[in-house]
């Protein structure tokens, strides 16, 4: 009886963990949440002094988007090598603030590919003068727009077509990658403070990773802890058999 018992548990463990490990597979066709995660360094700030932001303050956040988002520009000829997608939201982590998607932004993927360029770019940018983020303001300047762009002259370099990628590119290539970001903040017209009332944090982005879908990690994590068990099980029937 307890044999069997031990065989039943050890079905059902080898049944979720397979039962995870399809979803995770078949993901791409189920319309699952995808998290990138970014982190970057500044490097200069033109012409921002006014936001008290020095060469190496850090910058970091992540953005979701769902696996089957439809490219807004399909089609050949100038589009063929060029796709624009919408992603759902956005979350940066700057000079100890939390900044995210506002009310009102326009907020696309794009993906090049063609013989000359591989690009792939965030742009989360505002809808005429509103303030595509929400978050504190920095020295009174508002958060206006953020993007980031990543790309290698060459063509074929981080992609293989201008789909969505659902791994992010990755910034080790050989191929000597461009990989810039920008967060703008804004004031007042003519405030005095910055060109054209805008003033930038730039820099390099030096991490771009996808985080797991915790769905698919809790029902991996289920399948192991059983097996776990089971195999804990197992040898303490061995060692029992084994002193008798």
């Amino acid at each position: 009886m307890r044999t069997k018992s031990r065989r039943v548990s050890s079905w059902m463990a080898m049944s979720v963990l397979c039962l995870a490990i399809c979803l995770s597979a078949s993901g791409v066709a189920q319309a699952i949440p995808v998290t990138f995660s970014f982190e970057g360094v500044v490097g200069f700030t033109p012409p921002s002094v006014s936001l008290g932001v020095t060469s190496g303050t850090p910058i970091r956040g992540f953005y979701t988007f769902e696996s089957t988002t439809p490219d807004l520009v399909p089609g050949t000829g100038a589009n063929a090598s060029f796709g624009r997608y919408v992603f759902n939201t956005l979350t940066i982590q700057f000079l100890g603030n939390t900044y995210t998607t506002g009310a009102v932004a326009r907020k696309f993927i794009d993906v090049t590919n063609s013989v000359t360029l591989d690009s792939y770019s965030v742009d989360h940018t505002a809808v005429g003068s509103i303030p595509s983020l929400s978050g504190p303001p920095v020295n009174g300047l508002a958060p206006l727009a953020f993007q980031f762009n990543i790309s290698g002259t060459g063509g074929n370099n981080l992609f293989d077509s201008d789909a969505l990628p659902l791994e992010p590119p990755s910034l080790a290539s050989p191929f000597g990658l461009s990989r810039p970001f920008s967060f703008t903040f804004v004031g007042g017209v003519n405030n005095g403070v910055c060109g054209f009332s805008l003033c930038r944090a730039e820099g390099g982005i030096t991490s771009l990773t996808a985080v797991p879908e915790p769905s698919s990690l809790m029902l991996m994590g289920f399948g192991l802890l059983g097996l776990i068990g089971f195999e804990m099980r197992r040898r303490r029937v061995v060692r029992s058999v084994q002193e008798s």
